[in-house]
């Protein structure tokens, strides 16, 4: 059996209705940075978290 592995940057931007683009703009990086994130590509840095 499978386990899923579930990112929670981007379980809780779904949970909240955000896009990438919404929650790239927000925090001032690219969307294409967020799905970095979002599938452990890239980690962000303590700036980045504190934003």
């Amino acid at each position: 059996m499978k386990k899923e592995v579930t990112n929670r940057i981007a379980a809780i931007r779904e949970q909240q209705g955000y896009t990438l683009q919404q929650v790239a703009d927000a925090i001032g990086v690219g969307n294409n940075t967020i799905s970095r994130y979002e599938t452990g590509i890239r980690e962000p840095k303590l700036a980045t978290w504190q934003n």
